[in-house]
């Protein structure tokens, strides 16, 4: 079958989507990089090990904004999404070659249990 083509509702849900995640991510990096600086001072900011526990607060702070906008794109979507809409969003992602590999199959079954429409 062949894939469906997005339609101006596919876009508007991806711009919320960004709409939530990039002032999360900013936020996050900016104020992991702002706490990191300040308390560990010009000096150690770039040596071995501070630099590494910077990268991995990096990581949780990118880790937690996409969890947050996750969950509020997922309460948007449970009032809001059609249920065309969401089959042809299961439907793009089937015929995708992401869903073959181990993370793309965990992450289409967390996405599409948290967008599922309420009215399903």
């Amino acid at each position: 079958m062949a894939n469906p083509r997005m339609t101006v509702t596919d876009i508007a849900w991806n711009a919320v989507f960004l709409l939530l995640f990039l002032p999360l991510l900013f936020s996050s990096i900016f104020g992991i990089f702002l706490t990191y600086f300040m308390w560990m001072g010009p000096t150690t900011a770039g040596q071995g090990l501070w630099m590494i526990f910077g990268v991995v607060l990096d990581v949780l702070g990118v880790l937690l904004a996409v969890l947050i906008a996750l969950a509020l794109f997922g309460l948007l979507t449970r009032r809001f999404l059609s249920q065309q809409d969401y089959a042809r969003w299961m439907l793009q992602y089937q015929n995708s070659p992401f869903q073959s590999s181990f993370l793309g199959s965990s992450w289409r079954r967390i996405f599409f249990k948290i967008v599922r429409p309420r009215n399903e």
